[in-house]
């Protein structure tokens, strides 16, 4: 029974360690995107001034 516990801890630590990581390269993608977004209105504007 308690191998089953340490089991399922390890588990439950390596998704949160997955979910985590998950989260910050999301994060640094969406980064990326709204910094290519902004670039493309800029020039969108300057194209159109």
């Amino acid at each position: 029974m308690s191998k089953f516990s340490g089991f399922k801890l390890a588990i439950i630590l390596t998704s949160f360690i997955a979910v985590f990581y998950l989260g910050l390269s999301g994060k640094f993608a969406l980064l990326e995107f709204f910094e290519l977004k902004t670039l493309e209105m800029r020039f969108k504007i300057r194209g159109e001034i």
